[in-house]
């Protein structure tokens, strides 16, 4: 059994970044991405009071690139991971990401 991400909104983000610098997104920047456009969303919408605690700290997360995310009181980030395994040399979808936490 692996895990995997939810990689529906990938494609829009990722394709953006290698028309831009001509190399494949990697993980690291996917995730950079998620995080600041969940903390630019509200601020660009209200201003700098609208990045609140209680703002970031939203029970039911964000969708992100990599599909969805939240932040904890205890400053560590959830993620929603779907469950595969490998079937005849092939990676098969046991139990997709859920789409809410």
């Amino acid at each position: 059994m692996i895990t995997n991400l939810d990689l529906s909104c990938f494609g829009f983000v990722s394709q953006r970044y290698e028309n831009e610098f001509s190399i494949p997104m990697p993980q690291s920047a996917a995730q950079a991405y998620d995080v600041i456009a969940v903390a630019s969303c509200p601020v660009r919408a209200k201003g700098n009071a609208a990045l609140t605690k209680n703002y970031l700290e939203n029970i039911s997360g964000f969708r992100g690139s990599m599909g969805l995310l939240r932040f904890r009181a205890d400053g560590l980030i959830e993620r929603i991971f779907g469950v595969s395994k490998v079937q005849a040399g092939k990676i098969v979808v046991v139990e997709p990401a859920a789409k809410i936490f």
